[in-house]
């Protein structure tokens, strides 16, 4: 499932439009995924992220989230979704609900818990491979920032990169030391696995590292801004 040239690029996470009584625009949000895809260097869409204010969806309207965006694109670019749920019964559902709606990947975020009280150290690889092992599209690993409780070691997330179906990372330690270092490692033992910034506020110096894209919120309002950008990095053109 490993396909590093599919998940490079640049990846915006999308806002969501409601109505009055806060249902799905279902017009408004395809004209909007249909603008943003539109744009060359735009290499898929992600809908459930904190930009599209997953905490407040209901799972019904995450799941219509990814059916709108996946029949609207009809697999020109993959449709990733976020999954977020507080133990791994929960995340499983969610996740085979983004698969059955059409969606090409799941950015699997920490239990929330774990922000507070912290995590076992074994239990980040054993969640990510039990919701990995229940369904067949890719996962986004989503590295939290280093102050946190819930970021994730060089260690694991070495280990979580030979699960089978993660197809990326979602690097965002907001750490500038430790990204680098991540980054040196992920590069050198996971060259298949994409590396994808996160640092909507740190762009340019988290691309130099030669990474392979961005997840990013403002890739929503500007794709056309953060394309070039990824483009001329990659060419390694910093004038440009």
């Amino acid at each position: 499932m490993k396909n590093k040239a599919k998940w490079s690029g640049v990846f915006p996470a999308v806002l969501i439009p409601f109505k009055d009584d806060y249902s799905i625009d279902e017009e408004g949000f395809r004209k909007l995924v249909r603008w943003v895809a539109s744009h060359e260097g735009v290499n898929g869409i992600v809908v459930n992220g904190h930009t599209g204010e997953i905490m407040t969806l209901l799972p019904e309207d995450r799941a219509e989230a990814v059916r709108i965006a996946a029949d609207e694109l009809q697999g020109r670019i993959p449709v990733i979704s976020g999954v977020s749920a507080e133990g791994t019964i929960e995340a499983i559902q969610h996740a085979q609900a983004v698969e059955k709606a059409g969606g090409e990947g799941i950015l699997l975020m920490p239990p929330h818990s774990w922000l507070r009280f912290g995590m076992q150290p074994e239990s980040t690889v054993e969640f990510f491979k039990d919701v990995a092992a229940e369904i067949n599209i890719g996962i986004v690993v989503h590295q939290y920032p280093t102050w946190t409780k819930s970021s994730y070691t060089t260690s694991q997330l070495l280990e979580m990169t030979e699960i089978p179906n993660v197809v990326a990372v979602k690097v965002g330690q907001r750490d500038m030391a430790q990204y680098e270092v991540d980054i040196r490692v992920l590069k050198k033992n996971a060259p298949d696995v994409a590396l994808l910034t996160c640092h909507d506020e740190y762009l340019l110096p988290t691309l130099v590292q030669g990474i392979d894209g961005a997840l990013v919120g403002f890739g929503c309002f500007v794709p056309d801004l953060i394309a070039e950008l990824v483009k001329h990095v990659k060419n390694q053109d910093l004038k440009a």
